[in-house]
């Protein structure tokens, strides 16, 4: 009996590496990008460093793909990176346990889709990129 839960705990350790080294290595899709400033992706870096890497790696591609670096006439820009989770949703209220909800607060709604389900949780933010008119980037994780 105790061998066979020893085998089952190390056959679930055994799967559980298999699937973060599978998630691990998996290439960020980038999903969509929003009023030059909303980038929607999938299977974003789980490093903070990697995230970094990842920015500095695909900027320039961004730039010129999506136009985002001409929000400001200074240069400056703000880029914030959200996880699609479930994908878009409709813009309804969250229910609440006692009493049904009526604030829309949690989702980030884009008019531009048109489809009822236009909208992302705001939870799901991944990271902020700030770049001022200096050119000085800053990164903040999520």
């Amino acid at each position: 009996m105790k061998t066979t839960i020893k085998w089952l705990f190390f056959i679930a350790i055994v799967i559980g590496c298999i699937y973060i080294g599978f998630r691990w290595w998996l290439p960020t899709k980038i999903i969509a990008i929003h009023e030059n400033r909303y980038l929607i992706v999938e299977n974003f870096p789980v490093l903070k460093a990697n995230r970094e890497k990842w920015w500095r790696k695909n900027e320039s591609y961004l730039k010129s793909e999506y136009n985002f670096s001409s929000a400001y006439s200074d240069g400056s820009y703000t880029v914030t990176i959200f996880d699609i989770g479930h994908g878009y949703e409709e813009e309804i209220p969250d229910r609440d346990w006692l009493l049904p909800g009526g604030s829309t607060d949690h989702l980030l709604c884009f008019d531009k889709i048109i489809s009822k389900h236009k909208c992302i949780r705001k939870d799901n933010i991944l990271m902020l990129i700030n770049k001022n008119g200096e050119g000085e980037v800053t990164f903040d994780s999520y």
